[in-house]
């Protein structure tokens, strides 16, 4: 019995000795490169208001049939070349849904970017997020493989408009694959 004791707190104290490698960070020298954007969505809603009482629209935008390509330089600067379908509808309380078709077909922009403790910023964003100049980070990372980031946006602006509050809760995700 005290053999089995001994052998399974070995087994123990190997298991817990042994720790997971951790994931590769996103840098501005590992995003470098040509990926392929396989997926591009954005959810939430907007709210105009006063006092916390808001009037919502709800939408919903997503990018399909996606060709398009983002290619990330060493100088800090991108571009995107390619086609998709970039598809929003959006709805207001009470109302019934509206959608929304662009067909892209020159990409999604181009400009610079940056990344910073893993999050990858993109100015010059053209395709209908409400993104540009915002901070994915990364949800995960394989170099050379895959990328998924995510953004999330939760804002209030009081008076923003008329007097009016403005209230913003969306998610962008992004994935881009080698």
């Amino acid at each position: 019995m005290k053999q089995l004791f001994l052998l399974f707190l070995a087994i123990s104290l190997t298991a817990l000795g042994c720790k997971k490698d951790e994931d590769p960070a996103l840098t501005s020298e590992n995003i470098q490169g040509t990926w392929n954007l396989t997926l591009m969505e954005q959810d939430g809603r907007t709210g105009l208001g006063i006092a916390g009482v808001y009037d919502y629209t709800t939408f919903d935008n997503a990018l399909s049939n996606s060709t398009i390509t983002i290619t990330f330089n060493a100088d800090g600067t991108w571009t995107s070349a390619g086609a998709g379908t970039f598809t929003s509808t959006t709805q207001e309380t009470g109302a019934d849904p509206e959608t929304e078709t662009i067909e892209l077909t020159s990409g999604i922009g181009a400009g610079t970017y940056t990344v910073v403790d893993g999050k990858l910023t993109i100015n010059g964003l053209e395709a209908g997020l409400e993104v540009d100049g915002r901070a994915f980070s990364t949800k995960s990372f394989s170099p050379a493989a895959k990328v998924e980031l995510e953004n999330k946006i939760d804002e209030v602006e009081q008076g923003a408009i008329f007097g009016l509050d403005v209230s913003v809760e969306a998610t962008a995700l992004m994935t881009l694959e080698q």
